[in-house]
């Protein structure tokens, strides 16, 4: 909605000379009206369609659309309750203090006027809806990053979108601030302000799990703190509100915390916004997310540092206390796969057509088909024992974690809520491995030392054994030196005993990674590659010799020690 466009106001009710009294009105006050017509259920189905096409903000709704005379209609105010994102004024010839006050508070009206009083009440209720709209709709100047602009950014959210005012997601951050003077956006990505290549994996710059959300950091006029901002979907930003308060607010204290500022919903589009409650600069002005962190610092111990203070006690490792693990319901494939609403399952048919084994370039043998083998095997996770569940934060990679070298904010709560118990160790190492770590499309072969060696320890707290390969390139034993940091962490906060309970949890996230990438890509080959090496770790557990013999050997240096 343009600031110098008139509003748009819905007009809603039964009878036809009235919506066209109330139409000319609403354009004679200088607004838009929108019209709904029909009769009944009719009438409501087409206000509830115009409202949503039009992007009405405000709306006048006759409390009884069914029938006038019966007392028991409701039909108007139940319209209200379904109009989620337009502000509605109640009209009605059968007031009383009873209904007013129920469509008020209930039903989530906001004024209501007597049809048998004078219009101007009506204009004047209007006025104040429009005083308010008009407010946000003046608010802060948007600045936007070099590149970007509110229709750039719902374009690449919604492509083929035309019903979508391209000044929505703007509007959007004006309501999140709307008593500032201008806020400026920085779109976070893993290489924001550095060089790309196209050798490298993986090919994207950030994670292809974000393909309909956006996440900036807003620097915001008079304050000092930055704040980050999503824009998603409006369901997505519902959800992830509700999980916040559900789980972040009501549970996790401490100094170093995410703390959700405010939220702005339409129909299609929402936003939510954080301050990081302890983090003050965001290297000054730009995200330092976790996935760009580890890419610019070699040492090892400084890369974990800020991953010991997350999962410690204080912070997210808070949920990890007895009080809150509870017994896991299901099998654990079903457990992960409920989290991603069955997209593993759903593209099992797929895979059941697939070869049952594959190549992956330079790597001389055939291996597992990833898919084919869970589509074959995925009864065989039934036999683990003791599985429990946790309050995970359900989306833990590299860009929805913000460091300082010292202390982890995570943001983004969409998938927040009770899961597998190793859920978010797990998720970040499969990060890690398939994407924040960057190797040349011609290591593949050193990706597989990588595979085997991460698969290699038969126990929980077995420290993993690096190969000679991996000791002598310096990005292959950083990555290797933290996924052993993340393993043995999971250990001390869960303490599980079947160390294939860990490795099901990388199958299931490799495969569910795969899903959302281009097939036979860089990043896609990596991820199945790795899934390619558990599949064929988890069918052979009770064999001691690894890697099998048929495939390509590895020289076995002493094991890591722990940081």
């Amino acid at each position: 909605m343009s600031p110098r466009a008139p509003i748009a106001v819905l007009v809603v009710d039964d009878n036809p000379e009235h919506r066209k009294d109330y139409a000319e009105f609403v354009e004679s006050w200088g607004y838009a009206p929108v019209v709904a017509q029909g009769d009944g259920q009719q009438l409501i189905a087409d206000a509830e369609q115009l409202a949503a096409r039009a992007r009405c903000p405000i709306a006048i709704v006759d409390m009884r659309l069914i029938e006038d005379k019966d007392p028991n209609d409701k039909s108007g105010l139940e319209l209200i309750r379904r109009l989620r994102y337009t502000r509605s004024i109640v009209l009605t010839s059968f007031g009383t203090t009873r209904t007013t006050v129920q469509a008020l508070q209930e039903y989530g009206a906001a004024d209501f006027v007597d049809k048998a009083e004078d219009p101007d009440d009506l204009r004047l209720a209007l006025e104040r809806l429009a005083t308010e709209l008009r407010r946000t709709g003046n608010g802060p100047q948007i600045l936007w990053m070099r590149g970007l602009s509110s229709a750039t950014v719902l374009g690449q959210m919604f492509p083929g979108r035309a019903d979508i005012p391209p000044d929505e997601p703007e509007t959007l951050v004006r309501q999140l601030f709307r008593e500032r003077e201008w806020v400026r956006l920085t779109l976070i990505t893993a290489n924001a302000g550095e060089p790309s290549s196209e050798t490298l994996l993986p090919e994207d710059v950030s994670t292809a799990l974000r393909r309909v959300s956006r996440v900036f950091v807003a620097e915001i006029a008079g304050e000092q703190a930055l704040q980050v901002v999503k824009l998603a979907r409006t369901d997505k930003i519902e959800r992830e509100a509700a999980n916040y308060a559900a789980y972040v607010a009501a549970g996790l204290a401490g100094t170093y915390r995410p703390e959700m500022t405010g939220t702005a919903l339409f129909y299609d589009l929402g936003a939510i916004a954080y301050r990081l409650v302890g983090f003050e600069h965001l290297d000054e002005g730009k995200a330092r997310i976790f996935t760009r962190y580890y890419r610019r610092t070699s040492d090892v111990n400084t890369i974990v540092e800020p991953l010991r203070h997350f999962f410690g006690f204080s912070a997210w490792g808070h949920w990890y206390r007895s009080t809150d693990v509870r017994s896991l319901d299901g099998t654990l494939v079903e457990a992960y796969d409920r989290s991603w609403r069955g997209a593993l399952t759903s593209r099992s048919r797929a895979w059941a057509s697939e070869a049952p084994t594959r190549r992956f370039g330079a790597i001389p043998v055939e291996l597992p088909n990833p898919g084919r083998w869970f589509v074959d095997n995925r009864q065989r996770c039934e036999s683990l024992r003791n599985l429990r569940q946790v309050i995970t934060h359900g989306d833990l990679h590299g860009d929805n974690l913000f460091v300082d070298g010292r202390y982890a904010w995570a943001i983004d709560f969409e998938r927040t809520g009770y899961g597998p118990i190793l859920r978010d160790v797990v998720e970040l190492v499969q990060d890690l491995m398939a994407r924040i770590a960057e190797f040349h499309a011609a290591e593949l072969p050193l990706v597989y030392q990588l595979a085997v060696a991460i698969c290699g320890p038969r126990g929980p707290d077995e420290a993993l054994r690096p190969t000679r390969a991996i000791l002598g390139h310096p990005e292959a034993r950083k990555l290797l030196e933290v996924v052993q940091f993340l393993q043995t962490k999971a250990f001390q906060r869960a303490q599980y005993d079947d160390r294939r309970e860990y490795l099901w949890g990388l199958l299931c996230n490799h495969l569910f990674v795969s899903t959302k990438l281009p097939v036979e890509g860089p990043r896609w080959t990596r991820a199945m590659l790795y899934a390619a090496v558990i599949c064929e770790r988890l069918e052979h557990w009770a064999e001691p010799e690894w890697p099998p013999a048929s495939w390509p050997q590895v020289e076995w240096e002493a094991p890591l020690l722990s940081l």
